[in-house]
């Protein structure tokens, strides 16, 4: 008989603790917890990924390739594969369709090659854990990125055909290329270097002409296509889930008509969001993609029709024997119904008796636009509003292009409003005027010698001088010096201080004065051409405009009486170094206003930050951006 050891007889403390309480394991983390760890640990979020193979560094054109038979396929530059585009395809595929084919991916970096290339790898290890870690991963990694997909580049749309179901169903963000002409400069996007420009990917899957109705092989494969593949999306995607972003340059409205119909057949696309582009632009004349302004606009309404349509943005009017009559509604429900419309816009407006170029071909007339837009001045082109699309596409502004898009923020003048009836007119020019910020620059369009806000004033309607709440002057100068004290400049602006006063509600305006110079002027003044401009000249120039800064001052204490004046000055009278904030501004405002004012306490640089944030840099010493 084997003798039983004595530790049979005492069992481990371990053992105990272990049979008490369950096992605790990852999956027993928060889930937000779960999720930073997968971020950490490589996986990303918000980050646009191509689902296009890599093609031969001798062959970019990838036009002639067909999708459906992947032994055509060039073989893929190994200079061009990187660790990221390597970890991509285990997210990405499935079984591969040809041997010679490793299906990588182009990484999102603007330069070329893989020694440019300093993405990491993709926790790809993390999809060979455990299922229940695969499901996370793999949502987050569908619906927190944004996918990209060219059909002239190498797989075509089957990379969009070859995702499971449930990919599909977890995506919330995509972009179709089906056709991208390359345009004259004015498809180049212009923003900030947070809004890039052309991948080189979609570089290469540009064509040269715009679909047309002559039926080419292009235009007969595309639609097929795009019918095939909507087919494919229509039952797997979630209602209100998909952001899709569609672009298919065409050159006449018959082929465009063809061309939307799949994604408006019953059952429609369940989108949240949907951007159509039909036209990058104008293009030069003789150009066979040219678009005259009439034909372009009637493609602007043909895409925003549809990507409304598509959104779930309009609905059909059922008539009833009970209408809902607005006007009985009292006035102050009226009036906040109306600030959340477009009457009121987030950024400042700015006035111009001559409308920018971009905006004389709008149905909507006006003289009122948004300075953000038209940064460059009124003859400049319409920059995007980088809200259109996500950061790696093409613009889809429809001040820009024939497209159309529900998530783009350029602005028009809702002249609809002023339309419908008296009682709705005078609401609209209340909310317009007493909510929107005004911008006015110092000098006239036609007259140099004649100040805009002079003209501002006096084309302004009645009730909008009355309701006027919010005024801007942008006064930058060049080398003439009109605006200095005892000139035709300032005596105009004597005559805009006796209409504030006498036909406006000066207690109840706050004026921002703007004073600086041109540093472009003083550099050529000074000789150009890569010479060093010493200090003193821009000082001596920016003395000239605190000498005129002194001037309106004394001006508005002997006429207007205001609520709020802020006055902002250029380098070197605002300065930051070192963390201390030097404000020429102060010292004319309380000599305006009073010792005791203060206008930091009145939100004098948060107002400015929320109406022209869009301009503000930290070297022209935005307290809001330091």
């Amino acid at each position: 008989m084997v003798q039983r050891s004595l530790y049979g007889y005492f069992p481990s403390k371990r053992s105990c603790d272990s049979a008490a309480s369950p096992k605790v394991t990852f999956l027993h983390l928060p889930q937000a917890i779960r999720r930073r760890i997968y971020l950490d640990a490589g996986l990303v979020s918000k980050y646009p990924i191509h689902l296009n193979y890599l093609v031969a560094e001798d062959r970019n054109c990838v036009q002639d390739y067909d999708p459906d038979y992947p032994e055509s396929w060039p073989v893929e530059d190994e200079d061009l594969i990187t660790v990221r585009s390597k970890s991509l395809s285990h997210f990405l595929d499935g079984p591969v369709p040809w041997p010679e084919i490793q299906l990588n991916r182009n990484c999102t970096c603007l330069k070329d090659g893989a020694a440019w290339c300093k993405c990491g790898a993709f926790p790809y290890q993390l999809l060979y854990v455990s299922k229940a870690i695969v499901n996370e991963v793999s949502s987050i990694f569908y619906s927190e990125n944004h996918f990209i997909v060219f059909r002239n580049s190498l797989g075509g749309l089957s990379v969009l055909r070859s995702l499971s179901r449930k990919a599909l169903s977890q995506m919330t963000s995509l972009s179709i290329y089906l056709n991208v002409v390359d345009g004259d400069e004015r498809e180049w996007i212009i923003g900030s270097d947070s809004f890039p420009y052309c991948h080189a990917m979609c570089s290469d899957s540009k064509m040269d002409r715009a679909f047309r109705k002559e039926r080419h092989w292009d235009e007969t494969v595309s639609i097929k296509e795009w019918q095939r593949l909507c087919k494919i999306l229509r039952p797997n995607i979630k209602p209100n889930r998909l952001k899709l972003f569609l672009t298919c340059d065409m050159a006449d409205m018959e082929l465009s008509h063809e061309f939307l119909q799949p994604l408006l057949q019953t059952p429609t696309l369940p989108l949240r969001e949907c951007s159509i582009r039909l036209a990058s632009g104008f293009l030069k004349p003789g150009n066979i993609n040219y678009h005259t302004p009439d034909s372009l606009q009637e493609l602007v309404a043909l895409a925003r029709l549809n990507a409304q349509q598509a959104a779930g943005q309009l609905t059909t009017y059922r008539s009833t024997k009970a209408s809902f009559r607005y006007g009985d509604l009292p006035k102050e429900v009226r009036l906040q119904i109306l600030e959340n419309t477009e009457l009121v816009s987030p950024f400042d407006l700015a006035w111009t008796s001559n409308p920018p170029v971009d905006l004389a071909y709008q149905p909507q007339k006006s003289q009122f636009y948004e300075h953000r837009t038209f940064q460059y001045g009124t003859y400049g082109p319409a920059l995007c509003c980088q809200k259109c699309s996500p950061t790696t596409d093409a613009c889809s502004c429809f001040l820009r292009c024939g497209a159309f898009s529900t998530t783009c923020t350029c602005w028009t003048m809702p002249v609809q409003f002023f339309l419908v009836n008296k009682q709705t007119k005078d609401d609209a020019e209340f909310v317009f005027y007493s909510k929107n910020h005004f911008l006015v620059s110092s000098r006239a369009d036609r007259d140099p010698k004649k100040l805009r806000i002079y003209d501002f004033l006096t084309h302004l309607p009645r009730n909008g001088r009355r309701y006027l709440r919010s005024l801007s002057l942008d006064h930058v100068s060049g080398q003439d010096v009109y605006h200095l004290p005892d000139s035709r400049g300032m005596e105009q602006w004597r005559d805009c201080l006796s209409i504030i006063n006498e036909e406006m509600n000066p207690r109840q305006l706050s004026l921002t004065i703007d004073l600086g110079f041109d540093k472009t002027s003083v550099y050529y003044s000074y000789g150009g051409d890569f010479q060093f401009v010493p200090d003193n000249c821009y000082i001596r120039e920016a003395e000239k405009v605190w000498t005129v800064g002194k001037g309106l001052a004394n001006s508005l204490i002997e006429n207007v009486q205001l609520k709020n004046l802020f006055f902002h000055f250029m380098w070197p009278f605002e300065d930051h170094k070192e963390g201390i904030t030097v404000d020429r501004g102060r010292v004319l405002e309380m000599m305006v206003m009073g010792e005791n004012y203060d206008s930091t306490d009145r939100g004098k640089n948060e107002r400015r930050h929320r109406w022209n944030g869009y301009q503000c840099d930290r070297e022209e010493g935005c307290p809001i951006c330091l």
